[in-house]
Parts: C-alpha cells; structure tokens; sequence
C-alpha cells in the first residue's frame, strides 16, 4: 500500500507575526520559523503507523512551496516517511 500526505508548511505558533508594511496581505517572513502544520503532522505520524501495521507499502509527503519547505518536508522523513516531493511554487 502506498500512502501520499499532502504536507502544507506554516509558522510556529509562538512566532511572533508582523504585517508586511507594503503589503497588508503579507507577513516579514524574515524572523520567523517555519515548521510542518501540526494537523499535517498528525496525518504524517497516522501514515507511517499504517505502513507498519500492514508491513509493506511506503509513505510519500508532498508538498508546495518555496526551498524553504524543504526544511519541513526532512522533518517528515526523520518522522519515517519513504519519499518526499517538493513542487516549486
């Protein structure tokens, strides 16, 4: 059985956010630490404890963003996940 989780990257909740000034609809990305979406986590964790329950198959996270998802995406292979694909935005 393959498994694919779809993995979203945001920033950690006790980063302090601030609104672009030029652009209320941006945040400063600039001191913020960006992790794997908790829920995103969960599904992560869930995937990796069916591909052992059944004893065959692999897990694949997936994932769109910039390089610094890549960062989140290793996360989820340290976790036990097979594969990971990042498609650049």
């Amino acid at each position: 059985m393959n498994i694919v989780v779809v993995m979203k990257q945001v920033p950690d909740t006790e980063a302090s956010i601030r609104v672009a000034g030029d652009n209320p609809k941006a945040i400063v990305e600039s001191d913020i630490k960006f992790v794997v979406n908790p829920y995103d986590e969960y599904a992560v964790e869930e995937a990796i404890k069916i591909k052992e329950a059944k004893g065959e198959g692999s897990v694949t996270v997936v994932t769109l963003g910039p390089s610094r998802a890549e960062e989140a995406l290793r996360t989820c292979l340290a976790m036990g996940a097979d594969e990971a694909v990042r498609i650049a935005s």
